[in-house]
């Protein structure tokens, strides 16, 4: 699938980060991307966005629905007042095919990085108001089973970006998303968070506790569950 890459990186501004990310598809076809996913993998800029089952971007995808008037209809679960709530987004049509306006969960942009229709689909939300700025992404599957070269797809599709926290979920997990199942109850459903090792290029071995690492230099605790970062911007942080 041929992606327009411009860049993808960072710059700084006033001394603000700004987090740029202008990978898009070349020819987005929305309408073929409509129909049920599952929320395989996310990744994000700051930890506190994933990092407890209530963080503002824990959502899970359940399905894509582009209407008549070429805008995109996101279904999505998100866990509310600690109950499992359902929520749709509107994103609006652009120019650019592949990104998308919204207004909600504190970002104002969708960006479909790549997809092929009928295995993945990679996208981003946005927030570029400063100084608030934050990126999250996601890799959508069509069905829940872990697929290793959508990963991969990821994996390559973020290393350039500063993602400091990474999450990925098992096929009970997945089948959990779509049905608001105990599985998901915050501190009862184990999670199978991966850390990306960036001096090698790929994740390493997945976590068997409910640690949520930072990316590169994260540790996890074993007794705890914790993050231990070396970096002094990042916070430690526990996972539910």
């Amino acid at each position: 699938m041929k992606c327009l890459l411009l860049t993808l990186g960072l710059a700084l501004a006033c001394g603000v980060q700004a987090i740029i990310v202008t990978q898009t598809m070349k020819d987005l076809d929305i309408q073929k991307v409509a129909g049920t996913w599952y929320s395989l993998a996310m990744a994000a800029s700051d930890i506190s966005l994933l990092d407890a089952q209530s963080a503002p971007l824990r959502v899970y995808v359940q399905e894509l629905k582009p209407t008549p008037e070429g805008d995109l209809e996101i279904l999505l679960q998100k866990w509310w007042n600690g109950e499992c709530a359902q929520k749709k987004i509107i994103a609006e049509k652009t120019e650019i095919p592949a990104a998308f306006k919204i207004d909600a969960l504190n970002e104002n942009r969708v960006l479909v990085l790549d997809t092929d229709y009928k295995k993945y689909l990679l996208f981003c939300m946005e927030n570029s108001a400063e100084p608030e700025q934050s990126l999250a992404c996601q890799c959508l599957v069509r069905t829940p089973e872990v697929d290793g070269e959508a990963m991969e797809k990821f994996d390559k599709a973020l290393e350039a970006l500063p993602m400091h926290i990474w999450l990925s979920f098992n096929p009970t997990q997945l089948e959990a998303t779509h049905t608001c199942s105990p599985q998901l109850t915050p501190g009862t459903c184990p999670r199978s968070p991966h850390r990306r090792d960036s001096r090698r290029g790929r994740r390493a071995r997945p976590a068997l506790d409910v640690s949520v690492f930072s990316q590169g230099t994260g540790q996890r605790s074993e007794s705890e569950g914790h993050v231990q970062s070396r970096r002094p911007n990042f916070r430690t942080s526990e996972a539910l």
